[in-house]
């Protein structure tokens, strides 16, 4: 019987978001038992506390409880405290780090070396690397990123702006070498950036994202565009990747901002 979810009928988003948000909870429930709320319980229980992947567990099996009809099972107790901004600042890359993995990639394989530029200056999403209008980076600085909603991706087209826009030059990155990568959606995509960028050593290709978010801060990007060309939400920005801002950023930001000559005066 085929899975009402993963049919032709359903857009891939859906199969997406399945496969991330409850494929995953559900094959690890044992076919041999009888479903009941106290396994389900169970097998949350074994998931790390407070995390993401603790909260996933939840509501798949809550869902699956409910589908089920006999079952009672409240989890919300089992969740905990997951909340990103609660998580643990992440160990950025400073952007002499980040020049310097981009030439190391680069030496040893110019295609991933391309992806690592274009990530960094772009704060793109794994799989976004293959939602690149080429032809229009061959031209111009400024990326344009296909409507990939039929991949099962988060945003529509949009537009974004290097930063550093030096890097696009000193890179070469109207010079296309996008890798030879395949996969049946978003999700394997992404998978095979990860793997790949995790072979010359660089185990966190998002941190690449989180500094670009960071980056528009010292050059003074408003706040609301720096999200929409991320293609998130204003709140999903102040509330997550600002979250890592340091006092350094920070700092940085108001030297700039004291120092425009058409800045107010005191009286």
């Amino acid at each position: 019987m085929n899975n009402p979810i993963t049919t032709s009928c359903n857009p891939p988003k859906s199969e997406t978001t399945w496969k991330s948000n409850y494929l995953q909870p559900f094959t690890r429930l044992p076919h041999e038992k009888p479903l009941t709320a106290e396994l389900l319980r169970q097998v949350i229980l074994e998931t790390e506390p407070d995390t993401r992947n603790r909260q996933k567990y939840c509501i798949a099996y809550e869902a699956l409880a409910k589908f089920a009809g006999v079952i009672d099972l409240n989890a919300t107790s089992l969740r905990g405290d997951y909340s990103p901004k609660r998580l643990t600042p992440r160990d950025l890359p400073t952007d002499k780090e980040i020049s310097e993995w981009r030439d190391r990639i680069n030496a040893k394989n110019e295609s991933w070396g391309w992806a690592f530029g274009i990530m960094a200056t772009y704060g793109l999403r794994n799989h976004e690397l293959f939602h690149i209008d080429l032809e229009r980076l061959k031209q111009s600085p400024v990326l344009s990123l296909i409507d990939d909603n039929n991949g099962g991706g988060k945003t529509g087209s949009r537009r974004v702006w290097a930063v550093f826009p030096e890097w696009w030059d000193k890179w070469r990155l109207w010079d296309v070498k996008l890798p030879a990568v395949t996969g049946k959606d978003n999700s394997a995509l992404g998978n095979r950036v990860t793997k790949a960028f995790a072979r010359y050593g660089f185990s966190k290709p998002y941190n690449l994202r989180h500094c670009w978010a960071v980056r528009t801060i010292g050059f003074g990007i408003p706040v609301e565009l720096a999200a929409q060309q991320m293609g998130h939400s204003y709140q999903v920005h102040c509330n997550i990747y600002h979250y890592w801002i340091s006092d350094d950023v920070h700092q940085k930001a108001f030297d700039l901002a004291m120092q425009r000559p058409d800045r107010p005066l005191a009286p």
